[in-house]
């Protein structure tokens, strides 16, 4: 199989009644699921499944541009885990961006990396929010197939996450490099005996920071931990978990908890 190229294009609008698509544009392997709205909370707000199709070999390349218009409103899941292949040789990268207007609300769920071993892969995240834009980015990491014991096999992991504001100008910027060759991250003070790792990037200047981070430091867990950004950029929360589902089980949790705290506005996106 050769490389694959694929580009996801997704621009969205409110037209005052509903939040429609006003481009969707997915080349293989990447597909995009019908228009649906189906979150009984706010039958405005468009709900949409990334779909990929096979999984990420050697030299694969992703470019992911999602703009989200005054006011739109939607969550976009992924319909199931992203496997990232073996690669004895080359790398695989993923860039998105997103670009969230004044008043509009994305709840982006890529859903789970899974590495496999001699995997190479760096993904980079671009984030623009104008004044009173809520994103809510969420991920998984899982470092191989744990079933079959492959744990913490894969070559080489890079991910950087970039906050910016409406104008384009950084706020915020993190970088993770995982090289378990090099060193192993099941070590105290990293890991551990943890092997999921999930991060919710609670994102906003509408979002009260402080609050929610208290209030994750008094119910979370200490499995669970919270960061507030820079710049008034929001939260981020991050859970461990021995399995995929303890991790997945964590988020939702924290998520529920606080939007029943009224620390985060409801959707169907976790739930």
């Amino acid at each position: 199989m050769g490389t694959q190229h694929a580009a996801l294009e997704l621009a969205l609008a409110c037209d005052g009644l509903r939040t429609r698509p006003q481009r969707a544009l997915a080349t293989p392997p990447l597909q995009l699921s019908r228009a649906r709205y189906d979150d009984p909370t706010d039958p405005t707000r468009l709900s949409l499944t990334l779909i990929h199709l096979g999984g990420v070999l050697s030299g694969d390349h992703y470019d992911l541009t999602v703009d989200v218009g005054t006011g739109a409103k939607a969550v976009v899941t992924a319909a199931a885990a992203t496997q990232i292949y073996s690669m004895p040789q080359g790398s695989a990268e993923q860039r998105t961006t997103i670009r969230a207007a004044a008043g509009a609300s994305l709840h982006w769920l890529p859903g789970t990396q899974l590495l496999f071993a001699e995997a190479e892969y760096r993904q980079s995240t671009r984030v623009e929010l104008a004044a009173g834009a809520f994103v809510m980015l969420g991920e998984l990491l899982v470092p191989g197939r744990l079933a079959r014991g492959e744990c913490w096999r894969f070559r080489r992991y890079e991910s950087l996450i970039e906050l910016a504001d409406g104008g384009g100008r950084l706020l915020a910027a993190e970088r993770i490099v995982i090289e378990p060759g090099r060193r192993s991250p099941a070590i105290p003070g990293v890991m551990g005996h943890f092997a999921v790792m999930g991060t919710l990037w609670l994102l906003g200047d509408q979002l009260d920071a402080e609050r929610a981070a208290r209030w994750i430091s008094a119910h979370g867990g200490t499995s669970v931990s919270a960061a507030i950004l820079p710049a008034g950029c929001g939260l981020a929360v991050r859970v461990l978990g021995d399995r995929l589902a303890a991790a997945q089980a964590a988020l939702r949790h924290c998520y529920t908890a606080m939007v029943s705290a009224g620390l985060l506005p409801r959707t169907s996106g976790l739930e």
